[in-house]
């Protein structure tokens, strides 16, 4: 939230960075726990004489007017292969939109934008074919 204000930051904006700051040095102790799910490698596997396809699931969502400053929407989708995370995303969408279904509609289209391009990419490097 504040790192939209670091071209034009007031005392306001100074204060929450201090603030978060601050509170990161006090929990240094904690952290994030992962687990393993038996998701160690991403590559396809043959059944016999033809290719098993790689499982790709991507997942978005919106926040219809979501920034209580502007009113704009933030999306944000994440993209997972064979279970693992590969890509994720987060943005404010570049203009004001209608309703709540037009802001799904474009966080589903960005996610979908991104699961060609890592389609493309595990097709390019051999992983799944085209």
């Amino acid at each position: 939230m504040v790192s939209q204000f670091i071209s034009a930051h007031h005392t306001p904006h100074w204060d929450a960075v201090l603030r978060i700051v601050k509170y990161l040095k006090n929990a240094l102790d904690h952290g994030l726990l992962f687990k393993n799910h038996g998701h160690l490698q991403v590559m396809s596997h043959s059944n016999g004489d033809k290719m098993c396809a790689l499982q790709m699931v991507g997942y978005s969502d919106a926040d219809w007017t979501g920034c209580p400053m502007d009113r704009i929407s933030i999306y944000g989708y994440c993209v997972f292969v064979g279970g693992n995370l590969v890509s994720w995303k987060s943005k404010k969408q570049p203009r004001v939109s209608r309703s709540s279904a037009e802001a799904e509609y474009c966080a589903m289209a960005h996610a979908a934008s991104d699961l060609t391009w890592v389609r493309m990419l595990l097709a390019e490097i051999g992983i799944i074919t085209p």
